[in-house]
């Protein structure tokens, strides 16, 4: 249940009294809870959201076929925008300008772009961002890609406007001078695109959206969320807008659609459009052909998952599709020598990570021992318990980074106090990465006896939703090296100081080593060539 808010001091309903539209354009909704669902949740929320399609190489929405499938398949609600997130900077030539005016309005960033060595750089992911030249000719680089992206990409608004590497943010007003805001600006205005004030990223800043105001520039707000908790009524943008005066002039508003007027439907032809809603797909529960066909559905009916029923080959095959664009290569090893793998990522995707997962735990375990990807999942119940050791619960109560759920549900980390670690019967350590967690805080799932007897019920021996498979990030493991079918696994450790682990399979058993190198540098990249 969310935690209710005071109503006589809400930013947005202040906002709503002046008759100040509030929109959040930048929402990523997990399409396995389905469209009907975010529509109660921004009506909840008491604002509108604009749904993005990530729509680029390597994406969900890859091409103009999918782009058709897209809308005829799924995008049919009147009550929320849709929007292409051009993803890359590829994008531009793979959509037509037809696939593009299908959505009601496009948008991209400035934090994907090759750097001056030609190195594929996502500014969000700190290991890409090699500052091998000055910091500051480093920030001219990026002013310099952002200028060529606005000038150049036909969009309607910039999206994380300003947002720099997790370490560079650091020394945010150092890099953003008043020089390069100037340059941004005029851009912006010289294209008539718009600036997001984004709720997660906390960008741009009040001097940076003062400046653009004065110029002219109009505003969108919006949240660019990995989860729905993400979703937390724009905090951060409705704060931005009080404090530099915004108001309705400056801000930015899709051209209407047709297809969101009801002008020319008659009361019978709106009933059985609203009838029909429940038959539309969901395109991240299906594979979609060449020519936009529905060929396979990933989970049951209601979004449910059954475990280990196996899947089809074309299941098998998108797998490993989804896997190959992790994979660098593969080398079969001549006798005596072991089958290598060479990765070129340590993480996965948001949604390539769930698509793997929904498909893995329906997998025969046959099918599942053939994977190069797989997953470390909470245990099933056991007859004999496993409780933590005491050094590690104590460590837990003190770990501010440490999130606890005892049973479930989420608790302080002093409410271990109360409890003797003897008191849980097993537990499970998980990342938080996909579910809105900071990169360098884990959760700790305890389990009474009575509570692991539910947990197994809900999550093991029925079919599971999909939003309760998700709730609890399972470990990643990536296979780099496989000899007489015994294979050397690395799993990356919920808890960030530990990183990575190998699981060595010998004839005594399994093995598990700690500080182990991470699956994209435990081979050298010299020896994939």
């Amino acid at each position: 249940m969310e935690e209710p808010f005071d109503e006589r001091d809400d930013a947005l309903i202040r906002l709503q009294q002046r008759d100040f539209p509030v929109i959040d354009y930048h929402v990523h909704w997990p399409v396995m809870l389905g469209l009907e669902t975010a529509i109660e949740k921004s009506l909840t929320d008491g604002f509108e959201y604009g749904i993005a399609s990530n729509c680029g190489i390597g994406f969900q929405t890859a091409n103009d076929e999918q782009v058709k499938a897209l809308f005829k398949n799924a995008f049919t609600l009147p009550q929320l925008f849709y929007a292409m997130q051009g993803e890359g900077r590829e994008w531009v030539k793979t959509f037509s300008k037809e696939s593009r005016e299908m959505f009601d309005y496009v948008f991209t960033d400035a934090l994907t772009f090759n750097d001056h060595k030609g190195r594929r750089t996502h500014l969000w992911i700190d290991p890409e961002v090699i500052i091998d030249i000055p910091s500051q000719e480093y920030m001219d680089m990026i002013m310099e890609r952002t200028l060529k992206i606005i000038n150049e990409e036909p969009i309607d608004f910039l999206a994380s406007p300003t947002r720099l590497s997790t370490s560079m943010m650091k020394d945010y007003d150092k890099y953003w001078t008043d020089a390069r805001v100037t340059q941004l600006v005029k851009a912006l205005k010289d294209n008539n695109i718009a600036m997001e004030i984004n709720a997660v990223s906390k960008v741009p800043s009040a001097r940076i959206i003062k400046a653009a105001k004065a110029a002219g520039v109009k505003f969108t707000l919006g949240t660019n969320n990995n989860g729905v908790r993400e979703l937390d009524r724009l905090a951060y943008s409705l704060r931005m807008v009080e404090e530099c005066g915004l108001t309705i002039d400056d801000m930015w508003f899709p051209k209407a659609k047709e297809r969101y007027s009801l002008k020319g439907k008659n009361e019978e032809a709106i009933a059985d459009t609203n009838s029909n809603q429940s038959e539309k797909v969901d395109t991240f529960s299906y594979i979609i052909d060449k020519k936009g066909n529905i060929v396979n559905v990933i989970t049951d009916e209601d979004c449910m998952i059954t475990r280990g029923k196996g899947v089809s080959q074309e299941l098998l095959t998108k797998y490993q599709e989804i896997i190959n664009k992790y994979l660098e290569k593969s080398s079969t090893g001549k006798l005596g020598e072991s089958d290598k793998f060479y990765w070129k990522s340590d993480y996965l995707s948001v949604a390539d990570w769930s698509r793997l997962y929904l498909i893995y735990v329906q997998m025969t375990e046959n099918q599942q021992k053939e994977q190069m990807i797989s997953f470390l999942e909470p245990p099933r119940a056991v007859n004999k318990a496993y409780p933590p050791p005491q050094w590690l619960y104590d460590l837990w109560i003190k770990d501010k980074k440490c999130k606890i759920y005892i049973d479930g549900e989420k608790v302080d980390n002093i409410a271990l106090n109360f409890h003797k670690q003897t008191d849980f019967v097993i537990y499970f350590s998980s990342t938080l990465r996909r579910n809105d967690g900071e990169t360098d805080e884990y959760r700790i799932d305890l389990w009474t006896e009575t509570g692991n007897k539910k947990f197994n019920e809900q999550f093991f021996e029925q079919p599971v939703s999909t939003d309760k498979l998700l709730e609890i990030e399972p470990g990643i493991m990536f296979l780099v090296e496989k000899d007489n079918n015994k294979p050397i696994i690395l799993c990356l450790d919920a808890d960030p100081r530990i990183g990575w682990r190998i699981f060595k399979t010998t004839n005594n058993g399994i093995t598990v080593l700690t500080n182990a190198p991470t699956p994209s540098t435990y081979y050298s990249k010299s020896d994939t060539h």
